[in-house]
């Protein structure tokens, strides 16, 4: 399931590393409508280094799929970036 989102990039976090050579970087959009809403994204594996060619208040449209996953008996839901590109 893919999906799009627009707006401003308010976080840029530090990539995250582990053990297994997994990478990820988490990232948060400040959406631009009526009652705007701050959604966390993230970015895996090579994605991790497109992010540095991005600023805090660009505006941009994202594409994600939502990805869901179970450990430990707990359920986690994430949002992936595949694409990102600035907008005027």
């Amino acid at each position: 399931m893919s999906l799009q989102i627009s707006g401003e990039i308010i976080v840029i976090a530090d990539t995250q590393s582990f053990a297994s050579g997994f990478r990820k970087r988490e990232f948060v959009i400040r959406t631009d409508e009526k009652y705007p809403q701050e959604i966390k994204l993230e970015a895996v594996k090579d994605g991790c280094d497109k992010l540095d060619s991005y600023s805090l208040g660009d505006m941009v449209n994202v594409d994600f799929n939502i990805r869901g996953s179970e450990y430990n008996g707990k359920r986690y839901v994430s949002l992936a970036a595949w694409k990102i590109e600035k907008t005027n």
